[in-house]
């Protein structure tokens, strides 16, 4: 079977590369902050949002890529890797 037959899967790469992509700014803010010496919360609060999007496209990403095990464990067995 094909890894991409499985539904879900054709979005899994780009949901999990968003994810990551868009934990950067955050990030970005947090060693902003730290290399300014604003230790106060007033960046937390500013990037809270910027948390929250990476965060959900991260999981989801993560959670569609789980569909295609099945597939990768079968081609493994079927090539005698135990």
């Amino acid at each position: 079977m094909n890894f991409y037959a499985k539904p879900g899967n054709d979005f899994s790469t780009a949901m999990a590369y968003l994810g990551f992509v868009g934990f950067v700014i955050p990030y970005a803010f947090a060693i902003a902050a730290l290399v300014t010496g604003r230790t106060d919360d007033r960046w937390i609060r500013i990037n809270a949002a910027g948390h929250w999007w990476p965060g959900c496209s991260l999981s989801i990403g993560l959670c569609l890529g789980c569909m295609g095990y099945d597939v990768l464990a079968g081609a493994a067995i079927g090539a005698g890797i135990r």
